[in-house]
Order: structure tokens, then C-alpha cells, then sequence
């Protein structure tokens, strides 16, 4: 008797992975985590646990960050001294769940208490994001350093810098890091003189993330987001 056939399974979009995050982050506010106290370290242990418990993710493509108060200065690759939530605080998430080997990219900031500052600043950066994913979709065309500075102009407009040497990289099916290199090619950087349409060498549709990443040296704070550059995605 012949074995019956089985049916390959679908790999999920990167709409599909990226719902899964979204969903992990709605849990993650719900839970009522970010009180006073609750340390970035915690924190990430919970949401960790949350993601292995209620979606069966255990693999990230980067590392996972949390990070409030003076170390939502950093950028990415810093690795800054673990702290406390602060009663009037601001701190943001940033965690690049897999999901049956696509990849998701998902980062949003939450604020603590009613510093009119640190509001606005969330305001700032949803509409900044908005900005960027319409110029874009109007020209899809743009190279990834036009994007940037298009960006660069809007934060010193609303009187930010931007924290990163780049707003954004390219996301696929995991690795892609390993698959496309990490020439400037594959972000959204100044050195980035390649149209953003462009398809990957090895012929495949560029797919984006666009961050925004605000600080405020002076104050000692900073904020950030990121998300799919889709037509059909906003903030």
C-alpha cells in the first residue's frame, strides 16, 4: 500500500510573521508589564516567555531589546548597563521573532506616566514613520539614501537626531543577513545609492523595514519604531 502523500506546508508571508508580532506586542500591553521597577532585563525575560508559551517562538534573528530611559539613546549594536522603569519614563521594544523561517521585524515605544515630552515624542515618530512610508510609496524609485535624508530633514525639523547610521534594512526568509551580505546595498543608509526597488541579486523582490529611531541627547531620551514599508501598513 503506497504511503499517503503529505501536503508541504505554506511558509507564512512576511504579512502573515509580521501579524504575529503584532499580536505578541497587543499581549505584551495588556499585560500590564511596564510598571516602576520592572527592570529591561524582566521585562524581556516576559515577553520571551510569552512569545515561547502563546506562539511556540524560541528563535529571533537579532538580539531582543528592551530599553528605557537614557538607554533608548543607544543605538542598536550598543550594549548599554541593564536599568529600572522610571514612574516618568519612556522605553521602547524591539525583537525579530521567526516564524517557521520567515522573519519579522517589529519595534514600538511605550510611555510611563504623563511627561508631555516623551508623548510627544511617540506622536513624533508615528507620524515621522507615516512621512517616510508615503514618500516612499509615491516613489519607489528613491535609493536608500534619499530616504534617509528625507528623514534626517524631518527629525532636525521637530528637533531630533537620528540615533542610527541607517532608518531601515531589508527582511526576508531567514537568514537573510547570511543570503544578501550586510553591504549598504541592504539598508536604508546614506551610502545606499541603489534604487530601493531594485531587486536583490538574486533576482527577489526587496522587502523593507523602515525604523525611526528619535533621540534627544540634551533630554536623555529617545524613541523608536519600525515596521514593514507596505502601501497597505501604517501607524
Amino acid at each position: 500500500m503506497a504511503s499517503p502523500s503529505i501536503k508541504p506546508q505554506t511558509p507564512p508571508t512576511l504579512e502573515e510573521a509580521r501579524q504575529v508580532a503584532v499580536s505578541l506586542f497587543e499581549a505584551i500591553t495588556t499585560e500590564a508589564w511596564m510598571t516602576p521597577g520592572v527592570r529591561e532585563s524582566e521585562l524581556n525575560a516576559q515577553v520571551y516567555q510569552l512569545a515561547k508559551t502563546h506562539y511556540g517562538i524560541e528563535k529571533y534573528w537579532h538580539k531582543r531589546i528592551v530599553r528605557a530611559g537614557i538607554n533608548t539613546l543607544c543605538p542598536y549594536r550598543e550594549n548599554p548597563p541593564d536599568v529600572a522603569v522610571q514612574p516618568e519614563d519612556i522605553l521602547y521594544f524591539d525583537f525579530g521573532p521567526i516564524l517557521e523561517g520567515m522573519e519579522a521585524d517589529y519595534g514600538r515605544t511605550y510611555v510611563v506616566g504623563n511627561n508631555p515630552e516623551h508623548h510627544r515624542l511617540l506622536a513624533d515618530l508615528h507620524e515621522v514613520w507615516n512621512h517616510c512610508r508615503a514618500a516612499y510609496i509615491s516613489q519607489p524609485t528613491m535609493t536608500g539614501s534619499q530616504l534617509y535624508t528625507h528623514m534626517q530633514s524631518l527629525a532636525q525639523k521637530k528637533g531630533y537626531t537620528l540615533a542610527e547610521w541607517h532608518c531601515g534594512h531589508l527582511i526576508g526568509v531567514f537568514p537573510h543577513e547570511k543570503r544578501l551580505g550586510d553591504d549598504p546595498i541592504n539598508y536604508i543608509c546614506p551610502e545606499n545609492i541603489t534604487p530601493m526597488n531594485a531587486p536583490t541579486p538574486h533576482g527577489e523582490e526587496r522587502q523593507w523595514i523602515l525604523e525611526v529611531h528619535l533621540i534627544r541627547p540634551e533630554k536623555g531620551f529617545g524613541g523608536f519604531v519600525e515596521d514593514l514599508l507596505l502601501p497597505q501598513i501604517r501607524l
